[in-house]
């Protein structure tokens, strides 16, 4: 908690200024020369890697601790009753499980990454805005480098996106993270909007009554109410 409170509480600006310029004074002189006395680019790429490591270190940790605390605790149970050690338990059913549902958001991680190294250039790191303000200071053309350079971020950032909803679906387990509700979702959208709200109340009970009987049986109303069949959609 330490970690990632102390990372993910500091601004990526101070920390990039903390590694760079205070981290070749705190430690051994030996190793603070020879951080000091780096051939460019190296002095300051390595820490602007280092800082961008563990500033988004501490906000996927976070990102993980509640992807694992969003299982029902039955799972954890289920595999130790299983008699599997508890690594054996976080390796094989809980972390698989965990990582399809934080999937998302460390694609959101994975973009914040990519755009957070142009603090790098506050370095002296010669990234891609970086190039683009030297570019522009060379040619006076401010409005093409930097169009160049949001040009760059967009395509590299959809490729990213791409990339990410296609593992996505190519792990997806059916049934998990809201493809159960996917029938309840098709059978709304057969309702009529022109329906009086205590129909559509009724049409609703009907549908969660016929979910949870199980897929494809058609459910057996109660004394009073009319027959209820799944629309064609939903079967």
């Amino acid at each position: 908690n330490a970690y990632v409170e102390l990372f993910r509480n500091i601004p990526l600006l101070v920390q990039m200024f903390l590694w760079y310029f205070v981290l070749p004074e705190v430690v051994p002189k030996a190793l603070g020369d020879t951080l000091k006395q780096m051939a460019p680019p190296w002095a300051s790429f390595w820490p602007a890697v280092l800082c961008l490591a563990f500033y988004t270190s501490a906000r996927v940790a976070e990102q993980v601790r509640a992807g694992i605390q969003s299982l029902p605790r039955g799972q954890m149970m289920a595999g130790t009753a299983m008699g599997l050690t508890l690594p054996q338990t976080y390796r094989y059913v809980v972390l698989p499980q965990a990582f399809r549902i934080i999937l998302p958001p460390l694609t959101s991680e994975f973009l914040n990454c990519i755009k957070n190294s142009s603090v790098a250039l506050t370095i002296g790191v010669m990234e891609l805005t970086a190039r683009a303000r030297a570019m522009q200071e060379f040619s006076f053309q401010v409005f093409e480098a930097f169009t160049a350079a949001t040009v760059i971020y967009i395509l590299v950032n959809v490729v990213v996106v791409l990339g990410m909803r296609w593992l996505e679906r190519k792990i997806a387990v059916p049934g998990l993270i809201g493809r159960a509700l996917a029938p309840l979702h098709e059978a709304l959208r057969t309702l009529s909007p022109a329906a009086h709200l205590e129909a559509r109340h009724e049409q609703l009970i009907r549908i969660g009554r016929w979910l949870r009987s199980g897929a494809g049986k058609k459910v057996k109303p109660k004394k009073g109410q009319t027959d209820f069949e799944p629309p064609s959609s939903v079967r």
